[in-house]
C-alpha cells in the first residue's frame, strides 16, 4: 500500500495566539499548535460552547506540547483553559512552571502556591479558573469538561463541584466526544511520532527473541522488554505483560491477564506479550508470541490464522468507509478458519474490542466492533487486534498499528512472522 499523504491543515484564527521568541525545547513547532487550537475552537464553537478545561495528562499535553513527569504526584493539580476565542491559559502548581516558557507555545502561565488547605489544592486552582474566566469576560454560557467514557476530571469531585457551584451560571458539561473527535485524527507530525514509536518497540521485539531463555521469568522478560526500548530511543515502556503458559485459558492458575509474575518459562511452551512505549507522548501498542521447544499444534494453527486475521482486516482499510469493515473482514477469516479446522463454536466478540485507536493514550476511540461506525479518515491510527478462542488450546490474539492514508494504509508496525517463531 501507499504511505499516508498529509491531511490538509487548518489556521488558527488571527485572536487565537500571540506567540513571539523562541522555544528551544518544543516538542512540536508552534504552527502544530495553531492548527490543534483552531480544530478545538471550531468544535467548540459548533457544540456551543464558550471555553474548554483540561485537566487529564494526555489533553494538557496535547495543548502544550509539555512532557511533565509529575503527573503522578497528585497533591497539585493542573489545568489548561481554552476559550472559543483568544489564546489558552496554563493553571497549575508554580513550581510546575519552571521553565516551561521553553517547551510551549503558550504565552500565559498561571501559578498556584501558598499554604495548603485542608482540603488540598484544588483549591487553589479553581481561584485561579475562576479568576481567568471573569478576566475573560467569560461569565455565561457552557464550558466542556472531561467527563465521559475514558475521560475525567483530573481534580477531586469535591473540588468538581466546588468549581461547578463557583462558577454557576456557567454550566460545565460534558466535552469528551470533542476532544475524541479532534484527537481521533493525527497531524503529519503525530503520525511521525507514532511511526516512531512503533518502529522502537517492533526493534525490541526483534531483539528481545534473540535473548529469551528456558527459565527466565515473566518479570525477567519483560524488564528486558523496557530496557531495549529505552536503549532504542523511547521516552518511557507503557503497558508490557508478559504470559508464559502451556496452554492460554484464563482460568488456569498459572495465567494472570495484564500482569507479569516470577512463573518460569518451561520448554515446549509460549510467550505472550502485549505492549509498547512512547516517544514524545505518542503510544505504540502491539502483541507478539513466541515459543520454545516443540508447541502445542493448536497454538500454531491459531497464530496463523490472528495473522491471517490482521492481514485480512488491513485490506478492509479504506478511508471513507465505517472501521466495522475492519471487524466484518477478520470474523469472516475466522469463520472460513473455524469452518476447515473446527476450533471453536465461538467467534470474534461483536461488542468487545478487536482492535482501537491509539495516540496520546494508549487506548482510544474508534473500537473495532460491529458497534462502532466511525468513518475511517485518513490520519486515522488505529490496532487491529483479532481476539477469539481455540477449543483445546484457549484465547489466541495478535495485533499490528496502522494508519489511515488517502488511497489505504501504511502500517506502523513491523509485521510478525507468518508462522510462530521458535526461540530459546
Amino acid at each position: 500500500m501507499t504511505k499516508n499523504l498529509e491531511p490538509s491543515s487548518q489556521s488558527a484564527p488571527a485572536s487565537a495566539l500571540s506567540i513571539t521568541g523562541n522555544r528551544p525545547w518544543a516538542e512540536f513547532p508552534k504552527e502544530e499548535f495553531d492548527a490543534r487550537f483552531a480544530r478545538l475552537q471550531i468544535e467548540m464553537y459548533r457544540n456551543d460552547l464558550v471555553a474548554l478545561i483540561a485537566t487529564t495528562e494526555a489533553n494538557c499535553r496535547y495543548l502544550t506540547g509539555a512532557r511533565n513527569q509529575r503527573w503522578p504526584n497528585t497533591l497539585r493539580p493542573h489545568c489548561v483553559i481554552l476559550p472559543v476565542t483568544g489564546a489558552p491559559v496554563v493553571i497549575q502548581g508554580a513550581s510546575d512552571n519552571f521553565g516551561l516558557k521553553d517547551v510551549t507555545w503558550i504565552e500565559d502561565l498561571r501559578g498556584f502556591g501558598g499554604k495548603r488547605r485542608k482540603d488540598g489544592y484544588g483549591a487553589h486552582m479553581n481561584d485561579l479558573i475562576v479568576d481567568v474566566l471573569a478576566e475573560k469576560g467569560i461569565r455565561q454560557g457552557r464550558i466542556g469538561v472531561e467527563r465521559d467514557w475514558q475521560m475525567h476530571a483530573g481534580f477531586s469531585i469535591n473540588d468538581f463541584l466546588a468549581l461547578e457551584k463557583r462558577l454557576a451560571p456557567l454550566e460545565l458539561v460534558d466535552a469528551a466526544s470533542l476532544w475524541w473527535e479532534v484527537r481521533m485524527i493525527k497531524s503529519p507530525l503525530e503520525i511521525d511520532c507514532m511511526r516512531r514509536s512503533a518502529q522502537i518497540t517492533s526493534a525490541a521485539y526483534r531483539d528481545l527473541g534473540a535473548e529469551i531463555r528456558i527459565g527466565m521469568t515473566e518479570s525477567e522478560i519483560e524488564r528486558r522488554m523496557c530496557i531495549l526500548m529505552l536503549k532504542h530511543g523511547a521516552e518511557r515502556p507503557t503497558y508490557v505483560p508478559v504470559n508464559c503458559h502451556a496452554g492460554r485459558w484464563p482460568s488456569k492458575d498459572h495465567l494472570v491477564f495484564g500482569l507479569s509474575t516470577e512463573r518460569r518459562l518451561e520448554n515446549n511452551s509460549l510467550v505472550d506479550m502485549d505492549g509498547g512505549c512512547t516517544f514524545k507522548g505518542y503510544w505504540s501498542d502491539f502483541s507478539r508470541t513466541y515459543a520454545v521447544g516443540k508447541p502445542p499444534a493448536k497454538a500454531l494453527v491459531a497464530y496463523r490464522i490472528a495473522q491471517d486475521a490482521i492481514l485480512a482486516g488491513k485490506e478492509a482499510i479504506r478511508p471513507g468507509r465505517p472501521i466495522t469493515d475492519v471487524y466484518r473482514a477478520m470474523a469472516r477469516c475466522f469463520n472460513q478458519a473455524n469452518k476447515l479446522h473446527g476450533l471453536s463454536e465461538s467467534g470474534m466478540s461483536e461488542s468487545g474490542i478487536n482492535g482501537h485507536g491509539t495516540g496520546l493514550s494508549a487506548t482510544e476511540r474508534p473500537y473495532i466492533n460491529l458497534e462502532d461506525t466511525t468513518i475511517m479518515t485518513p490520519g486515522l491510527c488505529t490496532t487491529i487486534e483479532p481476539i477469539f478462542s481455540v477449543d483445546g488450546y484457549g484465547m489466541m490474539l495478535g495485533e499490528d498499528m496502522f494508519v489511515v492514508t488517502e488511497s489505504g494504509y501504511e502500517q506502523l508496525s513491523e509485521s510478525a512472522p507468518p508462522e510462530m517463531p521458535i526461540v530459546g
